[in-house]
């Protein structure tokens, strides 16, 4: 008997004694000369004990960069649940003779941030059992489940060409862009290149050259200026010794090109396509629907792991077309968030939502608010915390995280939410400590300049004090 009370004595010390070293070290992190620029903004809290462990100017506004993702895919389970289904639909209309089918074909597109032009094989299904080997037909793209905003709230002009800012449409296929892999060529001679896939509805004008020099500086632009022009210009110099290297790149009008891409397909299932495309309106009365889904739990991995902005942008939309009259716009899907911050006890006066993603620099939350999201993710529905759970990037392991955290305490135990803007970075989520205690966290560092590996740095020494001594 003795010698238990003495071993839970013991015990007992050593954990304040740790507790004390966390808060001792945090303190020395949190005043360094770094932070006389820079501010920072934490909490810490014990999810079983339903504690704050630590505090920082948890209640400052601040930007969320894309840990608004994590408000954005919280609203989306809570609201909309894991088995919500993205609905992409083929209505063709039309007659069919001898094999060939004449008349529209409509797609209505719906907000499925993942279709890929493999996913048309549910449509080519329909004119395989049909008999059809050819088709001469108009495809019309029915986009009226997206409101006219090309962009989200406050996305800078200068981000275009590059596939993290996707042009929006209810539409998507192959996340509304393409792939372009480059290496030196001759010298004296442009760069090589080739695509992911070709489509008529972009080009590539390639004006660059290949030199001897140790000298970089090429560039990937199109007009800013036209709604349509999908035009990229590969410019400047690229040296012999650059080794192979990839852009992504995003696509104006891709609803257009999301048309191409299905009569691709079906020339590549062995039926002729003569086609011609545009926007429209589906008609009632179809006889045939064909249709394609997708369970939002399967969206949100690739969300919350590689940070897509598209996916954010799109489930935005979907809360708006199905919380708010059906309305899909991103002004209706700010309505989910509001509710998501009542919800955790934070009047949604007090903070500013305009996008999905976090491209915005409009966007203003506390990091109390990301801390109460997944707090009550954890403790008040434990039927959705496993889905948002498994969507978030592991330390050392994958997503936007797989390079950070590669040893100590803290590799393979966070499981959190990265964001990064110009002179931001954010982290939120669970830390699984060396002790088994189950903590949530979040810490915004921002308004600093240089390096956000630094932000970064102090992030992860923060991790590893979590891990190590909670």
């Amino acid at each position: 008997m003795y010698r238990t009370i003495l071993f839970v004595v013991l015990f007992s010390t050593l954990l304040v004694a740790q507790k004390n070293d966390f808060y001792k070290e945090l303190d020395r992190i949190t005043n360094m000369n770094y932070f006389d620029a820079a501010s920072i903004s934490i909490v810490v809290t014990d999810l079983d004990n339903d504690t704050v462990i630590f505090s920082k100017d948890a209640k400052k506004l601040m930007h969320p960069a894309s840990n608004m993702k994590v408000i954005t895919s919280a609203a989306a389970l809570i609201f909309l649940g894991p088995d919500y289904l993205f609905k992409t639909m083929m209505l063709p209309d039309g007659a069919i003779r001898n094999g060939v089918f004449t008349g529209k074909v409509y797609i209505l597109g719906g907000l499925d941030p993942d279709f890929t032009q493999k996913d048309y094989a549910t449509f080519i299904e329909w004119f395989k059992e049909k008999g059809v080997s050819s088709i001469n037909a108009e495809f019309i793209a029915d986009t009226t489940n997206q409101d006219s905003l090309l962009w989200g709230n406050g996305w800078m002009w200068d981000d275009d060409p590059f596939f993290d800012f996707p042009y929006m449409t209810s539409l998507v296929c192959n996340d509304n862009g393409f792939t372009l892999y480059y290496e030196p060529g001759e010298i004296g001679m442009p760069v090589n290149y080739s695509l992911n896939y070709n489509s008529p509805q972009f080009s590539i004008i390639n004006n660059s050259v290949t030199v001897a020099e140790d000298t970089s500086d090429l560039s990937f632009r199109r007009n800013l200026f036209s709604k349509t022009d999908n035009r990229f210009r590969i410019e400047g110099l690229h040296s012999i010794d650059e080794k192979p290297d990839s852009i992504k790149l995003s696509l104006k009008v891709p609803d257009i090109n999301a048309l191409e891409l299905f009569a691709q397909e079906l020339r590549n299932n062995g039926i002729s396509v003569q086609a011609s495309y545009s926007r429209g309106i589906c008609k009632s009365g179809k006889t045939d629907t064909v249709l394609f889904t997708r369970k939002l739990a399967d969206v949100l991995p690739n969300l919350n792991k590689e940070s897509d902005n598209l996916s954010a942008e799109m489930l935005l939309r979907v809360m708006g077309k199905e919380l708010d009259g059906n309305k899909p716009f991103a002004k209706s899907g700010i309505k989910s968030l509001d509710k998501l911050a009542e919800l955790v006890g934070i009047s949604p006066d007090n903070l500013r939502m305009v996008d999905g993603s976090g491209v915005s620099h409009y966007n203003l939350v506390t990091a109390d608010f990301l801390s109460r999201i997944v707090t009550y993710l954890y403790q008040k529905r434990p039927d959705l915390y496993p889905v948002f759970f498994n969507s978030l990037p592991v330390s050392g392991v994958d997503g936007t995280l797989e390079k950070r955290m590669l040893s100590g305490a803290a590799n393979k135990s966070i499981f959190a939410k990265t964001g990064t803007l110009s002179g931001v970075s954010t982290l939120s989520g669970y830390a699984k400590t060396t002790t088994g205690t189950n903590i949530s966290f979040s810490i915004f560092i921002q308004n600093f300049v240089g390096k956000t590996s630094i932000a970064r740095y102090y992030q992860d020494k923060i991790c590893e004090l979590i891990c190590k001594y909670l």
